[in-house]
């Protein structure tokens, strides 16, 4: 009798299913965001599946812009105010790119489950502008992308899409002058100075200050409406006087055609602005026949575009 011994063996292969979202999109990104109405907001955005019968897990980081590095700014021209994108109000934990992040630090993992009725997932961006009231003046503003990985083969995460926001924040050109006592502060009330010398005795003196409060930079030119010199009432009779800016003497004596410069600046005042001492000295009233005595001076102010 024959025995043939029949042995089935039976091998399982086990196949890994790549679970996807292919049709991924980031919804209510309502963009340029103005910074002009909160210098620290909040953006609610929310990622969409696109169906309830996908499964993944993605990551949600943002870039530099046009920074060399995650220290973001917002630019004018040359000019740029520091700015950051955050997950948390605190500004600890910097947005960045799925390849700088740090344990999931700096970008915001989602998982999303197969035959789940959420579309949608919601992330908040947390901005931030720091001002240090230097600033100069201009229309400041940095386009950034959002971008989303999904994982894939090997749990690495691979580039998915971007979706591009835009921040944005204006300064206009501010100037002020106030002309005050001698080291008072600025008073935008204040604007004009009566100088009274009573009887007039030379080398008397009188002084005040010219304060200019301008966020990019100032010229400021006066014209004497006499060109240097107080005219009796009848307009016969002058008396010269010196009109000195921080102590050096400023020829007034064609002023009145042609008003003279006596103070330039650059950039954002510090403190409560640019300062400038002034002294007005009489002459000599010698011979100089008894009455009223008047001057006029005007102080014009431009800013040095």
């Amino acid at each position: 009798m024959l025995k043939i011994n029949l042995s089935l063996c039976l091998t399982l292969f086990s196949f890994h299913a790549l679970a996807l979202c292919p049709d991924l999109s980031i919804i209510d990104n309502t963009t340029p965001i103005n910074l002009n109405n909160d210098i620290s907001p909040k953006t609610v955005l929310r990622v969409d599946r696109g169906d309830t019968f996908s499964a993944c897990r993605i990551k949600i980081g943002v870039d530099k812009g046009s920074s060399a590095t995650y220290d973001r700014k917002l630019l004018s021209g040359v000019n740029s105010i520091d700015f950051n994108i955050s997950k948390r109000n605190n500004m600890i934990r910097i947005l960045k790119l799925e390849p700088d992040s740090q344990a999931n630090q700096n970008v915001y993992p989602i998982r999303y489950r197969s035959n789940n009725s959420n579309l949608y997932k919601n992330f908040n961006l947390f901005s931030e502008l720091t001002l240090n009231g230097n600033e100069l003046p201009g229309n400041y503003s940095e386009n950034y992308n959002i971008v989303v990985y999904q994982r894939g083969n090997g749990n690495t995460y691979n580039f998915f899409g971007q979706w591009p926001i835009t921040y944005f924040y204006n300064i206009p050109t501010i100037i002020n002058l106030s002309v005050v006592d001698s080291n008072q502060p600025f008073d935008e009330f204040d604007n004009s100075q009566d100088l009274s010398f009573g009887t007039i005795i030379k080398n008397d003196t009188k002084q005040f200050d010219i304060v200019v409060q301008s966020n990019n930079g100032y010229i400021l030119k006066v014209s004497s409406q006499n060109n240097g010199s107080i005219k009796h009432e009848d307009g016969a009779v002058t008396i010269d006087y010196t009109f000195k800016v921080n102590s050096s003497p400023v020829n007034l004596s064609a002023s009145s055609g042609t008003p003279v410069t006596i103070g330039t600046g650059s950039g954002a005042h510090t403190g409560d602005g640019f300062r400038l001492p002034i002294q007005v000295e009489m002459g000599d009233p010698t011979n100089k026949i008894a009455g009223y005595y008047e001057d006029q001076i005007t102080i014009s102010l431009t800013t040095s575009l």
